[in-house]
């Protein structure tokens, strides 16, 4: 299927024909024959024949320079629709190849990328999303995607589709998702709306990535600031110096 290769003209797109039916050396011929058939039959000493035979042998050189003619137009019929063929064939192998990229990319991504549909069911799961939630795609396809959500945070999930729906993209919100095991997930979520061939927003696409090593951090560091502030509380806080970037030799 990749290799599939399409010649053209350069002109509009068709492919040249290769079979041609070459009529008019025949045309030519044909003509010369009866001419010299004709006008020569004295000379040569051919009997002279009636109208109706003159008549006769034209209608069949007519009939079978139209049928040649006809059975050119079939077969450049039929090549434009080979090469159409060939055209559609190489679209799909090129979709199929950028379907198999994405896919590679999806299956291999360390986030969580899952797909669900406009009321919120999970109609895609990949390995990063298992890998962060705990779940296999199997427990969770055809769920609804607030089985992750905390209780206290299911209204979030009426707010994202609401946007999606208007089509919208809700950018790096952080928030809380539930593992399988009970404990809680901060994760900063993506969510963007999917649509048909038609621009129709049929779903929406969700990444999810782990940043709970960041928040955890960021808390130390808070705590570090606090404990500081706790020994010395009458000293002001005084920014570090700046250090000169290393350059290279």
């Amino acid at each position: 299927m990749d290799k599939v290769k399409i010649e053209t003209d350069g002109s509009d797109g068709h492919v040249p024909p290769t079979r041609k039916a070459r009529v008019f050396p025949w045309l030519v011929a044909g003509v010369a024959l009866l001419v010299a058939f004709v006008t020569g039959h004295e000379h040569a000493h051919i009997p002279v024949l009636s109208a109706r035979t003159y008549m006769a042998l034209a209608a069949f050189f007519l009939s079978a320079v139209l049928c040649a003619a006809i059975w050119r137009m079939i077969l450049r019929r039929q090549e434009k629709m080979e090469a159409g063929w060939r055209r559609k064939l190489k679209e799909m192998a090129d979709a199929q190849r950028d379907g198999a990229t994405l896919a590679a990319i999806v299956t291999s991504s360390d986030d969580a990328i899952v797909s669900k549909t406009l009321d919120g069911l999970i109609t895609s799961w990949n390995p990063g999303a298992e890998r962060m939630f705990g779940y296999t795609a199997a427990e969770v396809v055809g769920r609804p995607v607030t089985a992750l959500f905390p209780p206290e945070l299911l209204s979030e999930e009426a707010g994202i589709l609401d946007r999606i729906r208007r089509g919208e993209i809700v950018g790096h919100l952080d928030t809380v998702r539930c593992h399988k095991d009970g404990r809680r997930v901060d994760v900063s979520v993506t969510v963007s709306p999917v649509r048909d061939a038609h621009g129709v927003i049929v779903g929406a696409s969700k990444i999810a990535r782990d940043i709970g090593e960041r928040k955890r951090a960021a808390g130390e560091l808070e705590r570090h600031r606090l404990d500081l502030e706790a020994r010395w509380p009458n000293e002001p806080a005084k920014s570090p110096p700046p250090t000169a970037c290393w350059k290279g030799r």
